[in-house]
């Protein structure tokens, strides 16, 4: 749904129960990828909400989510560019073979 941007806008109500903290984490990281697509260009909040996030699944203790934290920010493009210092700090470790992979293709 990110891909579509501000037309997205009426699927917000619908995505923003998968970023709580009920929801599974690798759930939450493609939930507020998402909105900050959709909305995050708008809403500067939503972007610094959602980067703040990002960069603390940077170190969850699952792989999935790490490498899933790192397509999202290459989703995000410029816009996350406040996560770059996260971002290398995450590279500079020892990475699983599945998130080799995802670096490669993001």
């Amino acid at each position: 749904l990110g891909s579509f941007g501000p037309v997205a806008l009426p699927a917000i109500p619908t995505i923003e129960p998968l970023t709580g903290k009920d929801a599974d984490q690798l759930v939450q990281v493609h939930a507020r990828v998402a909105i900050a697509r959709i909305q995050g260009a708008q809403d500067r909040s939503i972007l610094r909400q959602t980067l703040t996030f990002l960069d603390s699944a940077l170190s969850s203790n699952e792989p999935a989510v790490r490498a899933s934290t790192v397509h999202g920010l290459g989703q995000l493009g410029r816009m996350a560019r406040p996560s770059v210092a996260a971002l290398l700090g995450y590279l500079r470790r020892p990475l699983s073979e599945i998130e080799r992979l995802q670096v490669a293709i993001s």
